[in-house]
């Protein structure tokens, strides 16, 4: 796994256990729940891991394109 795949991991899975102990913590009906949900932490790691998840969407993209010409170009 690599490091972006592992910081991408613990990233879903600590949102997860933030939703689960508001959904179980809460008294609200389920649809009161979903409507009045907080909003998703900030944290100051989120600027690293988006600049790290770009690096490594622009590399996929580079190796699926190889080869390829971009829409709209003839060869």
């Amino acid at each position: 796994m690599t490091t972006a795949q592992q910081l991408i991991h613990h990233d879903i899975a600590q949102s997860n256990r933030i939703m689960q102990r508001y959904y179980k913590s809460s008294s609200l009906p389920f649809i009161e729940k979903r409507k009045h949900k907080p909003e998703a932490c900030k944290y100051r790691r989120d600027r690293v891991l988006h600049a790290i998840m770009n690096r490594e969407m622009e590399r996929v993209l580079r190796i699926i394109g190889a080869g390829q010409p971009a829409r709209g170009e003839e060869k």
